[in-house]
């Protein structure tokens, strides 16, 4: 008995009806997003770090909003900043990171439940200057 082939797909012989553009970027991520994952760890795409300048930044200091379920963040150079956490730059994608358990763990986050990204938004505060605030969500 001879074997069955799936058919095969059209030959497309005028390509005029098309006008494709090259795809090259395969490097870091183009989504402009903040993101948490299971291993206790904040992760700034190379696009948020590109627009907002974070890598002229050494340290992050971390909000939080347990009514809300929100997470603030504002970048500082300032080694006195109570609270700062150190910001990881990669050295491959231009993006960033913050590693501490103890912020998600005193705050009862369970990165399990809220791993993933997050749309973000940009507020000012007089005390506090920029601010970047994402709201968890379960995933």
């Amino acid at each position: 008995m001879p074997l069955a082939f799936p058919p095969q797909p059209a030959i497309i012989k005028n390509m005029n009806s098309y006008n494709f553009s090259r795809f090259e970027n395969q490097g870091p991520s183009n989504e402009n997003r903040i993101s948490i994952n299971k291993g206790n760890e904040i992760f700034f795409s190379s696009i948020f770090c590109s627009d907002n300048k974070v890598l002229s930044y050494k340290y992050a200091v971390l909000f939080w909003d347990s009514a809300k379920k929100a997470i603030g963040v504002h970048f500082t150079n300032d080694d006195g900043e109570r609270g700062r956490y150190a910001l990881s730059h990669s050295s491959k994608g231009g993006g960033a990171r913050i590693s501490d358990k103890g912020f998600f763990t005193t705050n009862k986050i369970d990165t399990a439940t809220y791993a993933g990204r997050y749309v973000w938004e940009k507020y000012v505060d007089s005390a506090v200057g920029s601010l970047y605030v994402f709201k968890l969500e379960s995933k």
